[in-house]
């Protein structure tokens, strides 16, 4: 059953990690990392939070999980708008984040729990009347896998709601910087399948239409949405440290540093910044995305 108790069992759980690649790299590079940055992906990732609680429609006294919920950015939003009578519980691989996401939540009166868990494999709790999830779902080595246990944690009917990135071309933020620090780099890095694991494994909406079809979904409806992305977190701020802070926390900015030095990175990075600022409107960096709005409904003989 779903964690309970006045406010929700706030309490963490370890997995039984079956996503082992995944979970190493969340719990030891990108947890810790995106903690550490978490206002400016909360900031770039604004339009298209309110986009995916658009298509969630929550509605009070839901249960509700949140899939890779990360800092409780998401969990914390719907938690305060589905009532008293209503519960969220947001999972995530990433104990950092679960870290995080328990220390936002501090004492909020809001019913809202955590835990760290491996969406593919481990018991979800529930039942839920719904799923949500911003950009959490990318990251399964097995997605008709994790997307059946979902589905076998909802009621009959039950609503999923996520939101994943369109192809990279469409997409100029990612690489934006870190092709200007790809010459630096002792060996080219190693290009991945298109549907492997990471931000961009679900660009293909047939792809995700017959991964959900094939774990028990139905009435999977698939919306383009192209946000502007904003990295300001200050008043009088153009948002380019904030990329290139992203950039220099990448593999790649990681390997430039290591392979080539840092005066030379930052070289490179002056070429990075000028370029940066032919994308500033009224003072910030707003740069074009381009995502999908992903809902469908638990069949009911599922």
């Amino acid at each position: 059953m779903l964690p309970s108790g006045p406010r929700g069992d706030r309490s963490v759980t370890l997995p039984n990690m079956a996503n082992d690649a995944q979970a190493k790299y969340w719990n030891e590079i990108a947890g810790p990392h995106w903690v550490d940055r978490e206002r400016i992906y909360d900031r770039m990732l604004e339009p298209c939070q309110r986009a995916v609680l658009a298509a969630l429609a929550p509605r009070l006294g839901e249960t509700i999980l949140d899939i890779g919920c990360g800092f409780g950015t998401t969990s914390i939003a719907v938690a305060s708008v589905i009532g008293s009578n209503g519960r969220v519980h947001g999972v995530d691989i990433s104990r950092a984040m679960i870290d995080r996401a328990l220390t936002r939540l501090g004492a909020s009166p809001l019913n809202l729990s955590f835990g760290v868990r491996d969406v593919q494999s481990d018991t979800l709790a529930g039942p839920y009347d719904a799923a949500v999830s911003r950009f959490g779902v990318m990251f399964f080595e097995d997605p008709a896998a994790a997307f059946g246990n979902i589905g076998a944690a909802m009621r009959p009917g039950g609503r999923l709601a996520f939101v994943c990135w369109q192809a990279p071309a469409l997409n100029p933020f990612f690489g934006m910087v870190a092709r200007h620090l790809v010459p630096l780099l002792a060996e080219p890095p190693t290009a991945q399948p298109p549907d492997a694991p990471g931000p961009f494994a679900f660009h293909d909406p047939d792809r995700v239409r017959s991964l959900l079809a094939d774990s028990g979904w139905v009435d999977v409806a698939i919306e383009p949405f192209e946000p502007t992305l904003r990295f300001d977190i200050a008043a009088d701020d153009d948002g380019i440290d904030a990329i290139v802070g992203l950039a220099l926390d990448s593999e790649i900015g990681r390997t430039a540093v290591r392979d080539a030095g840092e005066e030379a990175v930052r070289t490179r990075l002056d070429l990075a910044r000028e370029q940066l600022r032919s994308h500033l409107v009224d003072g910030t960096v707003q740069l074009r995305g381009a995502i999908w709005i992903v809902s469908a409904r638990r069949g009911d003989d599922a």
